[in-house]
C-alpha cells in the first residue's frame, strides 16, 4: 500500500490497482472523535502515472464515518476471505485493509461482482473526491 500504514483506534484503506492506469489508495482512520481521510487519486494516465497524481486530507464528519461503518457491515467485511480465487488479465484488484484494536483483516478481489465490496469501494472513492471539491 502507499504508505497506508493503519494507526488509530479503528483505521480502513481501499487501494485500486487497475490494468492500465495509476493506483488509487485511501486510508480512512478514527482516533477517539477524530476522523481523517488520507488519499492519493490517481489523474493521471497509463503512459504518466504521476501526471496529476493528487494527495487529499480532510476530516470525515460523524455521518460520513457511520457511513463507512454501514458499508463494512453490509459487505461482512470482517468475516469475508481474504481472497476470492478470482484472477484476470484487464481489469482491477480492489485490496480494503481493516483494523480495529488487535483485529486485522485484508480482503482482495479482482473486479468485484459483490455489489456489497462495489458500494464499499465507491464509498471510499466518493468521501475521497469530496475532498477535492466532487460529490
Amino acid at each position: 500500500m502507499i504508505g497506508l500504514d493503519l494507526e488509530g483506534d479503528e483505521a480502513y484503506s481501499f487501494h485500486l490497482h487497475p490494468s492500465f492506469e495509476p493506483d488509487t489508495a485511501i486510508r480512512i482512520a478514527r482516533t477517539g472523535d477524530w476522523m481523517m481521510l488520507t488519499a492519493w487519486l490517481a489523474t493521471g494516465s497509463w503512459f504518466d502515472p504521476w501526471l496529476g497524481r493528487r494527495k487529499v486530507l480532510r476530516h470525515l464528519t460523524r455521518e460520513e464515518w457511520a457511513a463507512l461503518i454501514e458499508a463494512l457491515e453490509r459487505a461482512d467485511f470482517w468475516s469475508l476471505p481474504e481472497d476470492d480465487r478470482r484472477i484476470g488479465l484487464d481489469g482491477e484488484t480492489w485490496d480494503f485493509e481493516g483494523m480495529f484494536g488487535s483485529r486485522r483483516q485484508r480482503i482482495s478481489r479482482w473486479c468485484p461482482e459483490d455489489d456489497a465490496i462495489v458500494e464499499l469501494g465507491w464509498l471510499f472513492l466518493h468521501l475521497a473526491w469530496r475532498g477535492v471539491g466532487y460529490g
